[in-house]
This record gives structure tokens, sequence and C-alpha cells, in this order.
């Protein structure tokens, strides 16, 4: 906790990348991607709800922490949790940088998403997860 505590008091922004989409915790449930690249975990983990509740003990503890949480937190499917969060913690912001999940949850609700994103775009920063190696660039692009 001495790490928070420090990033706390000198504002020291953070990115934590805390958690993961639910579906990862069921081998069944899983995008072939993600499988074949073995983004998945088993009974030996803990749990989602763990994850969850380990980021929500850290904020709590720590109210001034300056932080984005990557990949909307995977929140996406529960934006009263997200707002809440971000009326709790003023220096709190969510990092919406694609994860498929992310979208397809937002989409189920449009309206209500649109009126997050219209309250909190200031607290919404965008980012990439692609690869820059030169490997993956030209897959992409030849003439990279």
């Amino acid at each position: 906790m001495a790490f928070f505590e420090y990033a706390e008091k000198h504002q020291i922004p953070l990115m934590i990348h805390n958690n993961d989409p639910l579906m990862h915790w069921d081998i069944n449930k899983i995008s072939p991607r993600s499988r074949a690249k073995g983004w998945y975990y088993d009974e030996t983990m803990p749990s989602q709800s763990y994850f969850f509740d380990a980021l929500d003990r850290v904020l709590a503890a720590f109210p001034r922490l300056k932080a984005a949480i990557a990949h909307f937190g995977f929140y996406s499917d529960d934006l009263p949790r997200a707002e809440a969060m971000l009326e709790t913690y003023p220096n709190l912001r969510f990092d919406i940088t694609p994860a498929l999940i992310i979208y397809d949850e937002l989409s189920r609700t449009p309206a209500q998403s649109q009126a997050f994103f219209t309250r909190y775009h200031d607290r919404l920063i965008f980012g990439t997860d692609a690869e820059n190696t030169l490997d993956s660039c030209t897959e992409v692009h030849a003439s990279c």
C-alpha cells in the first residue's frame, strides 16, 4: 500500500489494469482469439469480483489517487457502478482502449451509454492496445 500512498501524496498518475471480461473465467465462453492467447482463468485464480473488490479497497483507502482504469475497468455492463466511482473519486478516469466486449456491452444500452459519455467526456482517455512491433506492423500493412 506504500506505493499507492506515495502516488496519492505526490499526485503521480497511474494506469491500472484491474480486470478482464467475465467471460475469461469460462473457457467455453471466451473468443477463439483469447483462448489461443491463453487469456483465460481457471478455478486456481481469484474471481473477477475479487479484482473489482481489490480496486474498491485501494480507491477507498486512497480517495485522492490520480488513476485511470484501463479498458473501462470492464464496468461497461454496469454503468451505474462506473458513474458512482467517478462521482466518488474526483481524480479517477476511465481509459476506453478498445476491448471489443466493452463496445458490445455499451451498444446494448445506447441512450444510457451516450448520456454517460456526454457527462464524463472529460474523464475518459482514449488509447490503443495495438502492437507496435515490426512483425505486427507488416502483418497489417505491407508498407510499414
